[in-house]
């Protein structure tokens, strides 16, 4: 269920009983991982092929848009165009239409270029981390924010995220998190109150959460923390 609702891999089907997101949401720091990884194989693997950093950043900024499918570019960009409007009824269907406007193009133009050049001067490794701390954050956003609309991916997140999950999670970041050093945590932090500040707008816009803010909160806390990176390690 974690792969499905954060990538775009070929997983299978789900046989059975089909657990709910806040079931899966203890696995969405590993999913981060795994993309961070991926994304980082060009970078680790450019002095082979004699690749400049600008090129190979751009290689494993490409390869971790693959792996999500755009999702979460889809939701920032939905996002920021749902801010053009003062009606809570408007933002919301804004958010639904297929159509993308001069808020949302501005928005993807101004996330993939900062996360680009923020990756550039960063060691391969350090790749992983941002992702891990952005799709933790998402966890506890779906514990604490309720659905803004009655149906969608943010009706999927009822319920709260089981206290163990949040604790697992929360070890888990903040381990990764210390094995980068005071850059590591800096970032951590600092994507926290990305997301906080994220998704107290979203309260304030739309009275919860959706699918599109879940995107938007996981790109706006990576952009952070790879530009926290970038200027640390």
């Amino acid at each position: 269920m974690a792969f499905m609702a954060l990538t775009r891999l070929p997983v299978g089907e789900i046989r059975g009983q089909v657990p709910t997101l806040v079931q899966s949401a203890w696995a969405f720091p590993l999913i981060g991982a795994l993309i961070g990884g991926l994304g980082a194989l060009p970078m680790a693997l450019a002095p082979a092929f004699n690749l400049s950093p600008v090129v190979s950043a751009g290689l494993s900024l490409l390869v971790m848009i693959w792996v999500t499918g755009a999702l979460h570019e889809d939701g920032l960009a939905d996002f920021a165009d749902s801010a053009g409007s003062a009606n809570r009824a408007r933002k919301l269907e804004i958010m639904r239409d297929s159509r993308i406007g001069s808020y949302g193009v501005i928005a993807l133009v101004l996330g993939i270029g900062l996360r680009w050049g923020a990756m550039i001067d960063l060691p391969a490794l350090a790749l992983v981390l941002p992702p891990v701390i952005s799709r933790t954050l998402v966890v506890f956003a779906i514990h604490h924010m309720p659905p803004a609309r009655d149906d969608g991916l943010g009706r999927l997140a009822l319920g709260g995220v089981a206290r163990n999950h949040r604790l697992a999670v929360s070890f888990f970041v903040i381990t990764f998190a210390m094995a980068f050093g005071p850059a590591g945590l800096i970032a951590l932090c600092m994507a926290a109150f990305t997301a906080l500040a994220v998704a107290g707008f979203a309260m304030r816009m739309l009275g919860g959460q959706t699918g599109d803010v879940f995107g938007a909160l996981i790109l706006a806390s990576e952009i952070v923390a790879l530009i926290a990176l970038s200027s640390l390690l």
